[in-house]
């Protein structure tokens, strides 16, 4: 039984579980940054602790800059996109090799 679970449920549920954790921490800490440079003078120039999240959101709900912000989150996308990609073809791999070798 605990074969079953380490060889087909925890693998099928990973992605889902990283995905879900990582949505929720992006939203939790997305703000941060934010209560300080609004409200303390001494945290630097005005851009000096935005988060691109943050400065994209400003840029089109704010400003109403909606090409700039598109073109910001664009930005986002694939730079997480560099990262993401190779790492889930590693753990393709990684997952072919285990299920070859037994």
């Amino acid at each position: 039984m605990a074969r079953i679970y380490r060889r087909i449920l925890l693998p099928m549920i990973a992605p889902i579980f990283v995905a879900r954790a990582g949505g929720i921490a992006a939203i939790r800490h997305q703000d941060l940054p934010a209560p300080r440079h609004r409200h303390d003078r001494s945290a630097g120039p005005a851009c000096a602790t935005t988060v691109p999240a943050i400065y994209v959101y400003d840029l089109m709900f704010q400003r109403g800059q909606m090409a700039e912000g598109a073109a910001g989150a664009i930005m986002i996308l694939v730079a997480l996109s560099l990262v993401l990609v190779p790492y889930t073809i590693w753990i393709n791999l990684r997952q072919r090799r285990e299920a070859q070798r037994g």
